[in-house]
């Protein structure tokens, strides 16, 4: 499957653990599992029991994702290369594993998350094109 046209990058953080295996938490030496699991803070690994899943999103169009085991350029060049493709925008937030899109051939728009930007409209027409949040392309 090739992606196309406009696509949406973002990564999420799924805290895992061993739900149904007391014994496994026992020898990490963890207190049972709670309804609420607490991950470690920051950004997660595979070995961290919190893997990273890149998912990749063709707007009007197909969804791919992918665990990972950490994220780094190094990680997710390959499957945004084997994915994508070449030339295609390319939409996530401001997080630098995807500063080298454009070097791999690939337009690129960001949103800056951390000044509480999460849409935004470049042409003024109401409708929201830079954005990496499926179903928020609308001014509200």
């Amino acid at each position: 499957m090739t992606l196309t046209g406009e696509v949406e990058c973002d990564e999420v953080y799924i805290v895992a653990g061993h739900k149904g295996q007391p014994a496994a938490v026992r020898a990490k030496g963890r207190e049972p599992r709670r309804n609420r699991l607490k991950g470690a803070r920051g950004r997660g690994t595979l070995e961290k029991e919190k893997p990273p899943v890149l998912g990749l999103i063709q707007r009007s169009g197909e969804v791919v994702i992918q665990m990972l085991s950490n994220v780094q350029q190094k990680t997710i060049k390959p499957i945004i290369t084997q994915t994508i493709e070449v030339g295609t925008r390319i939409y996530t937030d401001e997080y630098n594993i995807y500063s080298k899109l454009p070097q791999w051939e690939y337009s690129h728009k960001t949103v800056n998350h951390s000044i509480g930007e999460y849409a935004r409209d470049e042409d003024g027409d109401g409708f929201c094109e830079v954005h990496i949040n499926i179903g928020l392309g609308r001014n509200s």
